[in-house]
């Protein structure tokens, strides 16, 4: 979905004579599917984090929101058939070196899950 915006942009902007914009958009366009692909291949290759690895200090409200995020994903399938089900998603803000990717980090590890980061600045230009 991003890549059919990014190259809608990429339209837009020839259209206004900013045709060196465009020209970089869609390179970088061209390039992102490879990025894509090797992001995904290299998941088959990295273990899960582990719990042990991962350190958080939080206060005690945010440890209990999270610690009940945990439970409600444990638990989906009892929830759902009791109609008490909550999405299972979380959204984590702040400032960067705030821990949002080692909270992420630490939630993966807890629920055994994979994670995989995308920095979104690598796959579409800085022009957006």
């Amino acid at each position: 979905m991003a890549s059919n915006y990014a190259g809608l942009l990429a339209d837009k902007l020839e259209q206004d004579g900013e045709r060196q914009q465009a020209r970089q958009l869609r390179e970088r366009l061209a390039r992102a599917p490879v990025a894509l692909v090797s992001a995904q291949d290299a998941g088959h290759g990295v273990s899960l984090p582990r719990s042990l690895d991962i350190e958080l200090v939080l206060p005690s409200a945010i440890q209990g929101r999270l610690n009940e995020f945990l439970q409600c994903v444990r638990h989906y399938d009892e929830l759902a058939r009791a109609g008490a089900a909550v999405p299972s998603r979380l959204l984590i803000y702040g400032p960067p070196g705030t821990g949002k990717t080692q909270t992420a980090r630490w939630l993966a590890a807890q629920l055994e899950l994979p994670l995989l980061t995308v920095r979104c600045d690598t796959l579409v230009s800085s022009l957006l």
